[in-house]
């Protein structure tokens, strides 16, 4: 959609005029559009107005999905708000959900980010422990986060964690070890 796209280049208010446009014309905005929105928001390191957007949706009865919840949690990360992480993710729960593996390496960015190397950590075994598998991005940023703690003695053993698993390390994975 035009809001998506909006989103993408991280240009809330052309997201914001292509959703009242909508309005204008009829079209009911769904859940779909919103998150697009939320996202649109998020990226723009908007939080208040993400979260003002998730509020607006429940207002008219719209259910935020999980990918609601990993759009405001992608926002948190991206302010690095541990606390309002942890809000959100409780809401999720509360609303019944199940965080998914995006939901997973979102609060594993989120605490690597901020130096929580050992909430990183947490975040992992949590996702193991629900049965989900960690992918390449998700290694990849739990290596990256040992590397900029001068943590590599925690690093390698992730990344022979990752081969086992027979994902092949990338570029930000390599990139992430040499710069440590």
């Amino acid at each position: 959609t035009l809001i998506a796209r909006a989103g993408t280049w991280r240009q809330p208010r052309l997201a914001t005029a292509y959703y009242k446009d909508m309005q204008r014309r009829g079209i009911e905005p769904d859940t779909l559009t919103h998150n697009s929105l939320i996202n649109a928001f998020a990226k723009a390191h908007d939080l208040e107005k993400a979260l003002a957007v998730a509020a607006a949706m429940r207002r008219r009865g719209l259910t935020p999905t999980t990918v609601t919840y990993n759009t405001l949690l992608d926002g948190c990360a991206r302010a690095r708000n541990l606390t309002l992480a942890a809000a959100t993710l409780a809401e999720l729960r509360a609303a019944g959900l199940a965080p998914s593996e995006r939901t997973y390496s979102i609060m594993i960015h989120l605490c690597a980010r901020t130096g929580r190397l050992d909430g990183a950590f947490g975040w992992l075994r949590r996702m193991e422990r629900s049965g989900l598998t960690p992918n390449a991005v998700t290694y990849s940023t739990l290596i990256h986060g040992c590397g900029r703690a001068a943590q590599l003695s925690r690093a390698f053993p992730l990344l022979e964690q990752m081969e086992a698993a027979g994902l092949p390390p990338n570029v930000v994975t390599y990139t992430s070890l040499i710069d440590a």
